[in-house]
């Protein structure tokens, strides 16, 4: 492509330099000016298309494509590259040929791109509140290349404050409100992706580790709450309340679970495993049905499950499964499984 635009651009500096007794046009190559006309409306248009490119991935929040467009700009529309140079040389020498100036394109160069970038995220910054644009900043932390490092600055600065005020809602409450938790998950979420990219690592650090202390402290207060009196109705709704927090703020649910776990085995003990069906019916009964999801998940009810999945399978007589079972291919005797089964059914009784 390189030789190809010098080829181009000698051209039409021959053109421009051929005196009044020469006809360039009959050195050139056949139906040059139409070629140039061509070449110029193509380059106008892939220039146009980023452009367009990126005002619907900013305009749709999708970081994906974004990164994408800035990548190809900053390598064809950076100010020190070589083609764009020899763009901008080939603008100027269209016109000097006497080739009309059709496009109504200007070429948008990557300086221009990330400038647009940036005043639209200062933008953003002040109305950072949304969870649209918290979640947006975490993704747009992968393009801190592209990024003034001071927009992110900015909104470090913003989501600190925003953490600062959830923490101070929520301080001594009883009762951590579900969207408080999901606000403190988007938050450390995007300080974590900042961290994680390069982005004001030394500065956001602090935040990451003052949400994680936010969040152990609630824990332990919890689990300080449920160990002073292990019975099934003290040690319920703290339970949910610790599970809840796992289920919303997300980052944590791999710790947050193996401390469920630790209370659950010390309940087991206090009452050596008797009272865990009692519990987990109580749980079952949680009209949010966290209650639920604990049951289904930790290890301390793994008895209860089986024997719960086992007690439902038997109840179903032959004649229900048999309705209900399908198969590929031949069809189903019935009769014959419904024999054989009886057989068996009543070899084991013998036994």
């Amino acid at each position: 492509m390189k030789k190809s635009f010098t080829f181009i651009l000698d051209c039409m500096e021959m053109k421009i330099a051929a005196k009044n007794d020469i006809d360039a046009d009959t050195l050139l190559p056949r139906n040059f000016n139409e070629k140039i006309k061509v070449l110029d409306h193509k380059i106008s248009g892939y220039f146009n298309s980023l452009s367009q490119d990126y005002e619907t991935n900013i305009k749709t929040m999708n970081d994906e494509e974004l990164h994408i467009v800035l990548d190809i700009m900053k390598i064809i529309g950076n100010d020190e590259n070589q083609f764009l140079q020899m763009v901008k040389m080939f603008m100027q020498k269209k016109v000097s040929c006497g080739i009309p100036n059709d496009s109504t394109t200007n070429i948008w160069i990557y300086s221009d791109m990330t400038r647009k970038l940036n005043a639209h995220l200062a933008t953003m910054v002040d109305e950072i509140d949304r969870e649209e644009d918290l979640s947006f900043f975490k993704r747009l932390s992968q393009l801190n290349e592209h990024i003034n490092a001071k927009i992110f600055n900015n909104c470090s600065e913003k989501l600190e404050k925003h953490v600062q005020s959830l923490v101070t809602k929520i301080k001594d409450k009883s009762e951590w409100k579900n969207a408080y938790c999901e606000q403190i998950n988007l938050c450390y979420n995007c300080f974590t992706s900042m961290q994680k990219n390069g982005v004001l690592s030394n500065i956001v650090k602090n935040h990451v580790e003052m949400i994680e202390d936010i969040v152990n402290k609630r824990i332990e207060q919890l689990e300080k709450e449920a160990s002073s009196n292990l019975n099934a109705d003290k040690i319920m709704p703290v339970l949910i309340a610790i599970k809840l927090i796992s289920v919303y703020i997300f980052s944590f649910k791999e710790i947050i679970n193996k401390r469920i776990d630790q209370l659950l085995s010390a309940y087991k003990r206090e009452h050596k495993g008797i009272n865990i069906p009692a519990l987990a019916l109580k749980l079952e009964k949680d009209p949010d049905r966290i209650g639920e999801m604990i049951v289904a998940e930790h290890n301390a009810f793994k008895g209860y499950n089986v024997s719960l999945f086992n007690v439902k399978t038997q109840s179903h007589g032959i004649d229900y499964i048999l309705k209900r079972m399908e198969a590929k291919g031949d069809k189903v005797d019935a009769s014959k499984l419904e024999k054989k089964y009886e057989e068996f059914n009543s070899l084991c009784r013998k036994l």
